[in-house]
């Protein structure tokens, strides 16, 4: 496991250890989706808790049989700066502040930069995970 995500370096922010929120355009079966969803199940087993948000798909069930928290966001764009994107800054900041996120990890072009944004305004840890 990363040192930078381990619970002795990120306190959280309420009690019982670091929530994670995963960022991504969908969760439709897929290398990012299948690796998003490892990912998740892998931390939870190290008791972080994981939120995923993304437009929905194919992959939402099997987050959810796995007591995976997943967040409705209409982030399904190809542009980063188009207007569903923007939007999604301020949907990923409520989604921050309402959850009690302590670390944003984006995985797609999109939700990088949406994700980016809403973790400054929400003065929350961002990382990225660029994939292909």
């Amino acid at each position: 496991m990363n040192p930078a995500l381990s619970m002795h370096s990120v306190s959280g922010s309420r009690k019982g250890g670091v929530k994670i929120l995963h960022v991504t355009t969908h969760m439709n079966t897929g290398g990012i989706a299948n690796y998003i969803l490892s990912l998740a199940k892998a931390l939870k087993g190290k008791g972080l808790e994981c939120v995923i948000a993304s437009s929905g798909g194919d992959m939402v069930a099997e987050l959810e049989r796995h007591g995976i928290t997943h967040r409705i966001l209409d982030i399904m764009t190809k542009f980063e700066f188009g207007p569903k994107a923007l939007r999604s800054v301020f949907k990923i900041r409520r989604i921050i502040e309402d959850d009690g996120i302590d670390i944003v990890h984006c995985h797609t072009r999109v939700s990088q930069v949406a994700g980016y944004l809403a973790s400054r305004m929400a003065k929350t840890p961002y990382m990225t995970t660029c994939h292909g």
